[in-house]
């Protein structure tokens, strides 16, 4: 279990985090939830507090790995203004069991800072794609 757990891990935290618009896929993904602008790059982005490694740790801890499968998951969620997620969704699954688990883990998460553009706090969609891997 401890080698399943490190490879999911390792595949948790080589899977870029991306947005909606930068999203390139053969598979096209949902249009953002109305009132969500065509910004594609913020002057300051959505953050999981502590960063990119303090989201990999709280990964890392947070998630239950499913015995014996695999797949990758792309969750979708919105950083509102007040750092809050909302409008949480499965925007490509793996598998029901797996789809589930991410989604528990992405609403247990603690408030995010939220993105800025022209100095003002704004809403902004956020792709996160989560790795199931055996190995």
């Amino acid at each position: 279990m401890n080698a399943m757990k490190r490879h999911l891990l390792l595949a948790l935290w080589l899977a870029p985090m991306v947005m909606v618009a930068q999203t390139p896929s053969s598979d096209p993904l949902p249009p953002p939830p109305p009132g969500m602008g065509d910004i594609v790059e913020l002057e300051q982005m959505p953050e999981f507090p502590g960063g990119d490694r303090a989201l990999f740790d709280y990964l890392k801890k947070s998630l239950r790995y499913p015995e014996g499968m695999q797949g990758k998951v792309f969750v979708g969620f919105v950083v509102d203004t007040d750092g809050s997620l909302r409008d949480i969704s499965i925007l490509r699954g793996a598998d029901p069991v797996l789809d589930q688990e991410a989604l528990r883990v992405i609403k247990a998460m603690p408030k995010w800072r939220p993105g800025k553009q022209n100095g003002e706090t704004v809403r902004m969609r956020y792709n996160l794609p989560i790795r199931f891997t055996l190995r």
